[in-house]
């Protein structure tokens, strides 16, 4: 999707580290386009792309196993799954049901690797883009207002295990910034009016950086374990 991170090998290879070398299957669930899918796969762990939207599950590499599938309803029996990841994608479908299907799929003492990209607000300007988007956030599952947080910690059936954040600078350029902003769930949905006022205030707010930068992310990843 354009503007979007990937997520820096560093990160990566923290999450590998956290999953099981037995060679039993990991599913990415929620896997877009399989952002993180791939470099899991590169890096031998035998990752399944689980994903509702068509498009987007198409545009996953056929390297590793697809399934068009809801996080609720896993087509996956008792026990199958020796990992589970969520990346950038588990705040849409954080309920109790999801992680009681993820429970039932795991087996004992598996982990379930939760992470985003998150803007650095700390930067000047990455606050300003912040302060440019969320007026229109509304009610839209997002990460930053950690719910989705409060709903694992409130499910018995998982301990958080383990924390981790890297430094994500992720290279782009003026126009990439506009489309980040633009390709925001809750800025793609306005009229086109408003999507126009966004898109302005946008490019003025690129037009005050460099050509080529790198915008600032920080990858933050929880680690949490069956029981």
């Amino acid at each position: 999707m354009r503007g979007r991170p990937q997520y820096p090998a560093p990160a990566v290879e923290w999450v590998v580290a956290h999953l099981p070398g037995d060679g039993e299957s990991v599913a990415d669930i929620g896997a877009g386009t399989g952002a993180l899918t791939m470099p899991l796969a590169e890096r031998k762990i035998p990752v399944i792309a689980v994903e509702p939207v068509k498009a987007m599950i198409e545009r996953c590499p056929a390297g590793p196993h697809r399934l068009r599938a809801a996080a609720g309803r896993l087509p996956f029996r008792n026990g199958a799954l020796s990992g589970i990841v969520a990346a950038t994608a588990f705040h849409w479908f954080a309920a109790t049901d999801v992680l009681r299907e993820f429970h039932r799929c795991l087996v004992d003492d598996a982990p379930m690797i939760l992470l985003w990209n998150e803007r650095d607000l700390r930067v000047p300007w990455v606050a300003e883009h912040n302060a440019l988007v969320e007026p229109y956030a509304g009610d839209t599952p997002r990460f930053a207002t950690m719910r989705w947080k409060a709903v694992v910690d409130a499910f018995p059936g998982f301990a958080e295990k383990a924390y981790a954040e890297f430094p994500n600078p992720s290279p782009t350029n003026r126009q990439g910034l506009v489309d980040r902003i633009l390709s925001t769930s809750f800025i793609a949905a306005l009229s086109p009016a408003e999507r126009e006022q966004v898109r302005q205030r946008a490019a003025a707010l690129a037009g005050a950086l460099p050509q080529s930068f790198d915008y600032p992310y920080l990858t933050r990843i929880w680690c949490y374990r069956r029981r």
